[in-house]
């Protein structure tokens, strides 16, 4: 680091402790959570709603309504959605979120999924939120979840759909009417948009991408007793990179990590339209850096301290003067 990148440092970290001394910051919110990326294994590319280009999904970044997924050959994807539903993909497939229930920046009363070519896993929790359930959509079929449950949707791109339920229940829209979908079954619908027809039968065997979703569903298992319970799956990779500590009769969270380490380091900073939010790259790194705080002291370290209201990152910003600086 040169002496004027130095030099920068400490100014915007003063600045930044000023605003500290100030008093409270903009990011004590107590909106709803965005969504974003749960599990990227291989690789999957994300163009931003507006923006006209690709990048990197990386893991705990935000999801917002019309952003586009890409998951080659060889990669699967999942997303926690701000209505606390999941969706799983697998290779070759390409996903429009385009509308989001619950998150911060929208008044979207229900979540729209529209899968536009490949296979996806959809968990509707029974904490969803909503006024209803999400919609998904391919080229040729439109899919309403009438329960809580598990929904593959299979597409091409355009005359061809598969709807397979393990659990709860469908309806599924084709262009010469609707059938619902029980659990343990599948329909088929072929024909574009307006003509497609409905065949349904019994579902077949579980698929890669399903079998790859059940491994992710033992983390819903884990011990996260000290976490609220509406963030139990996000924070199950608690329980893998790190353990429970008790300072002074609280219940504290430390990481696994070098003595070296500290927070708001590995990772990023993104634009959402709630403010500067931090992208982690650790994989437990969601929960950590959008609810409660960090503490430190000698003998532990730094730890965490869970809580409950969302905010884009704990921290204190200073604008002014052509700088801008946070702590």
């Amino acid at each position: 680091m040169s002496l004027k990148s130095r030099w920068l440092s400490s100014v915007c970290l003063a600045l930044g402790l000023m605003v500290l001394a100030a008093g409270p910051a903009a990011a004590d919110q107590d909106g709803g959570s965005y969504g974003y990326v749960r599990v990227v294994e291989g690789s999957a590319t994300l163009m931003q709603a507006g923006s006209g280009s690709r990048t990197p999904a990386d893991v705990n970044q935000p999801v917002l309504a019309g952003d586009r997924i890409w998951v080659p050959d060889g990669s699967n994807v999942e997303l926690v959605l701000a209505d606390r539903n999941l969706v799983r993909l697998d290779g070759g497939s390409e996903l429009l979120l385009a509308r989001l229930a619950a998150s911060p920046d929208t008044n979207d009363q229900a979540t729209v999924l529209r899968l536009l070519a490949g296979n996806m896993v959809v968990v509707v929790t029974e904490d969803s939120l909503g006024d209803e359930l999400p919609r998904l959509e391919t080229p040729n079929a439109t899919i309403f979840p009438q329960d809580f449950g598990t929904y593959r949707v299979t597409t091409d791109q355009g005359t061809w759909t598969e709807v397979t339920v393990r659990r709860g229940k469908a309806e599924v829209e084709g262009g010469r009417g609707s059938e619902i979908v029980q659990a343990d079954e599948r329909a088929v619908i072929e024909g574009d948009e307006r003509r497609s027809s409905i065949d349904i039968d019994d579902a077949a065997g579980y698929d890669g991408l399903e079998r790859w979703a059940q491994r992710l569903d033992e983390d819903d298992r884990a011990d996260v007793r000290y976490v609220d319970d509406d963030l139990r799956y996000s924070a199950a990779p608690l329980n893998r990179y790190g353990s429970w500590v008790s300072v002074n009769n609280e219940r504290y969270w430390r990481p696994q990590v070098d003595n070296d380490w500290r927070p708001y380091y590995h990772g990023r900073w993104a634009y959402t339209p709630s403010g500067m939010t931090w992208v982690s790259y650790e994989p437990w790194g969601w929960v950590p850096y959008h609810y409660g705080s960090w503490d430190f002291d000698p003998l532990h370290g730094w730890f965490w301290l869970p809580g409950i209201g969302y905010a884009p990152a704990w921290v204190y910003w200073w604008y002014g003067n052509g700088y801008l600086g946070w702590a």
